[in-house]
């Protein structure tokens, strides 16, 4: 099994932060804890009325929409696409956050184990240079079978299991609204 990355590119929120929510400062809590970050995995097979002539042209547009309603989401979650600085304040610049599409070559069913399931993750932000910076990464995983996985790794200073459901379930609405 094999997971290439196809593309890169980093996405800003549609509307720039306002002004005056610019500098948001960390809890002494999130200051004194390392680095950490959640990975979550939300697995979309595909639909039984797909036609397997279609699969690369049904991905991509799934993608496209996906990627498109990102922007949409981020302006409601300003300290995502920003950067901490001196580990006390998150200094919401608009940076953005990291998009990625990967090609998995094999079935979804194949990477429904422990072993393997790490692959379909953006690793780049484990790594201690990134994890200073980035506080969000989003990486879409096409399989061959046409199914989609995508995951989403975040900061946990920045974001909780609730706010996480949130950024979800808000990306999800704003994907299905450019349906």
């Amino acid at each position: 099994m094999k997971v290439q990355v196809i593309s890169r590119e980093i996405i800003k929120p549609s509307v720039p932060t306002p002004p005056h929510l610019k500098n948001f400062k960390l809890s002494l809590l999130d200051q004194l804890l390392p680095p950490s970050y959640v990975p979550i995995i939300l697995f979309y097979p595909a639909s039984a009325d797909h036609e397997p002539n279609n699969t690369i042209c049904h991905q991509n547009s799934k993608s496209e929409l996906l990627k498109k309603s990102l922007p949409e989401t981020l302006t409601h979650f300003f300290p995502v696409v920003g950067r901490i600085k001196d580990n006390v304040v998150i200094d919401r610049n608009n940076q953005g956050v990291d998009y990625i599409e990967a090609k998995v070559d094999g079935l979804m069913s194949d990477f429904m184990s422990v072993d393997v399931v790490h692959q379909l993750h953006p690793s780049h932000i484990m790594l201690d240079d990134v994890a200073k910076e980035a506080h969000l990464a989003v990486q879409v995983n096409l399989f061959d079978c046409s199914g989609i996985a995508i995951s989403i790794s975040t900061s946990h200073k920045i974001i909780d299991g609730c706010t996480a459901i949130t950024f979800i379930s808000t990306k999800t609405r704003n994907y299905v609204s450019n349906l």
